[in-house]
């Protein structure tokens, strides 16, 4: 998995321009804010089609 992009934090500029001192706020109606992350799965890598069992290879005759 990889990170393709965040969601940064408030500016800090903004709440200072905006009296903002604190949250719950009229404009931020919560003090949980919000996370956001894009994320790109990789394909997983092949896998054998007679998988050994418990790590043991067991003959097919027997």
């Amino acid at each position: 998995m990889s990170v393709l992009g965040l969601m940064g934090p408030l500016d800090a500029d903004w709440l200072i321009d905006n009296s903002i001192t604190g949250c719950p706020h009229p404009h931020i109606p919560s003090d949980h804010f919000s996370l956001l992350a894009q994320l790109e799965l990789h394909p997983a890598p092949p896998r054998p089609l007679n998988p050994p069992l418990n790590g043991l290879h067991l003959s097919v005759h027997r």
